[in-house]
């Protein structure tokens, strides 16, 4: 149900990426900081 959920909002936005953390539950800034922060600056292209 997530991925559905997930997918059907990506239609509505034109610049749109679905990232799911897997080693982390409610804070993947704290949990995966490094992973989050590679994957903000890939999005950015900074």
């Amino acid at each position: 149900m997530i991925n559905y959920m997930l997918k059907d909002g990506e239609r509505y936005l034109e610049i749109s990426d679905i990232v799911i953390f897997e080693n982390s539950a409610h804070f993947p800034d704290i949990e995966e900081t490094d992973n989050v922060c590679e994957t903000i600056i890939g999005f950015l292209g900074i």
